[in-house]
């Protein structure tokens, strides 16, 4: 499974898909010490393997994710939007496109 979060000042948009790009679970956590606790909780209950984070330049969330060795990747807001484009109709749904796009990415080490 994979996620994808859209950072806000305020709040953290969630998405888990599954490897087949269908959403599992949306929600919406505060973004601050008391959504981060859960937003790990989300994400290991759906046992993802990787998080991809746009606006990653807020970066308590990413930090938080990264020092429980999560698979954290920065998504480009410009590949959030082709992404969102490419599915006419769907309306906008940023963590959605942002997970598919962190399902389909290869990441190198």
């Amino acid at each position: 499974m994979f996620a994808g979060v859209d950072t806000h000042k305020g709040t953290l948009a969630v998405a888990v898909i599954g490897h087949a790009g269908r959403v599992v679970r949306q929600l919406e956590l505060p973004n601050q010490d008391s959504g981060y606790a859960p937003l790990l909780a989300l994400l290991s209950s759906h046992n993802v393997t990787r998080v991809g984070i746009e606006g990653s330049g807020n970066w308590p969330a990413a930090i938080y994710l990264l020092e429980r060795d999560l698979n954290v990747v920065e998504v480009p807001p410009l590949m959030t939007s082709r992404e969102r484009l490419s599915r006419p109709g769907q309306g906008k749904t940023d963590p959605v496109a942002i997970a598919r796009i962190t399902g389909a990415c290869q990441v190198f080490v």
